[in-house]
């Protein structure tokens, strides 16, 4: 059975009549609303207050929430980055020497070729892995300036 907005939208439905008798042209709208804050524009929660009263206090609670658990996992998250990039310098250096020791204790023992190989591959790897690093970086900085996600 139709209710009071089923009957209002058919009369206004019936209003806009077409030519042929016993057919009825529906019409309707829809709109969107697109915004970046985490919080609504101000006239958007007055409304929702009206619909639904405390509904503003909610939604502001709930951003307080969201904002303090951002700010937990930074917290957590930052201090752990600067230690991984830390351990990586370490072992990158430890690496490094290796080859080079590696690769000076080859050529001391008449092996020039295997030391310069040794030596070469380590050191290339190290500089391989600089570069690469340095282009991530670079590729994750200008996302953000455009504003695109991290991949």
């Amino acid at each position: 059975m139709p209710d009071a907005n089923t009957d209002q939208a058919l009369g206004h439905a019936r209003e806009n009549k077409p030519e042929s008798p016993g057919s009825y042209q529906i019409v309707s709208s829809s709109s969107a609303m697109l915004y970046s804050s985490p919080l609504p524009p101000a006239a958007e929660l007055e409304r929702l207050e009206k619909l639904a009263p405390g509904a503003t206090g909610r939604i502001l609670s709930m951003v307080e929430n969201q904002q303090q658990h951002r700010f937990a996992l930074e917290n957590a998250v930052v201090p752990e980055q600067i230690n991984q990039a830390s351990r990586g310098q370490w072992f990158a250096f430890a690496l490094g020497a290796i080859g080079a020791i590696g690769g000076m204790t080859m050529g001391f023992l008449g092996q020039p070729w295997l030391g310069g190989v040794i030596a070469t591959v380590c050191v290339g790897n190290l500089a391989l892995a600089f570069i690469t690093g340095k282009k991530q970086e670079k590729s994750s900085r200008q996302r953000k300036a455009q504003g695109q996600p991290e991949i």
